[in-house]
């Protein structure tokens, strides 16, 4: 009986402890996806309706992004394509989010070393 419930509380455990880390890693999409629309806010100086959309694009690269770096980590290999996709994805949203002027503020800011 013992070790029935010793197995049950290791198994409730085991799927609490994987929620807090899929929650982490949410937190950590959504904060990144928020940093980075409001530095790119005050480089570009669109305005708040603009940076809404901005965050969601944002928050859509970083999950892919957090996706690939969990494949890198678990030792398998991502091909090269697959990471240009990645980048190009974020390029032709912002492309159609931005007028030509602020898209290529964006193109310039982008290439920078930070």
């Amino acid at each position: 009986m013992k070790k029935i419930i010793t197995l049950c509380f290791f198994a409730f455990a085991m799927i609490l402890g994987t929620q807090t880390s899929m929650a982490q890693s949410v937190i950590e999409v959504n904060a990144a996806a928020s940093q980075k629309a409001k530095e790119l806010k005050q480089v570009i100086k669109f305005n708040d309706d603009t940076q809404d959309l901005v965050y969601k694009a944002y928050q859509e690269y970083e999950r892919a992004k957090y996706n690939v770096d969990q494949i890198i980590a678990s030792g398998k290999p991502v091909p090269e394509k697959d990471r240009m996709a990645l980048n190009n994805m974020l390029a032709e949203k912002f492309k159609e989010l931005f007028t030509a002027e602020q898209y290529e503020r964006y193109l310039t800011y982008s290439k920078s070393p930070r």
